[in-house]
């Protein structure tokens, strides 16, 4: 059993990376490569048997799926016709149809 003694007040919590607070405040995610290189992922992803190249292979593979699902959306909508709105919207319903536009580190980040 470990010996449970005080030892005085805990540590001061380390200052925090550069980035990290601009990155909070914004609630905005560190880019894939970041995180991919960070040494508790390495640490978590040995202790489950994951392989970094795997991990990444699998990343790649996605993005060439989503980039081609992309590609088949957006060719789709130029192929549909216009509305007389032309506003991507139904005005009778108040909703708009139109796709909601995110960050997607996925198709930007690079990883290797």
């Amino acid at each position: 059993m470990p010996d449970l003694k005080d030892t005085g007040p805990p540590s001061p919590p380390a200052p925090p990376a550069e980035g990290d607070a601009e990155r909070s405040l914004s609630g905005m995610e560190p880019p894939l490569t970041e995180v991919l290189t960070d040494p508790i992922v390495h640490t978590l992803l040995d202790g489950d048997g994951i392989p970094l190249a795997s991990l990444r292979s699998l990343i790649g593979e996605t993005r060439q799926r989503l980039g081609a699902t992309r590609r088949q959306r957006a060719e789709r909508r130029k192929n549909e016709p216009q509305s007389e709105n032309d506003g991507g919207s139904d005005p009778s319903s108040g909703v708009g149809t139109s796709p909601r536009r995110r960050r997607d580190d996925l198709s930007s980040d690079p990883v290797s």
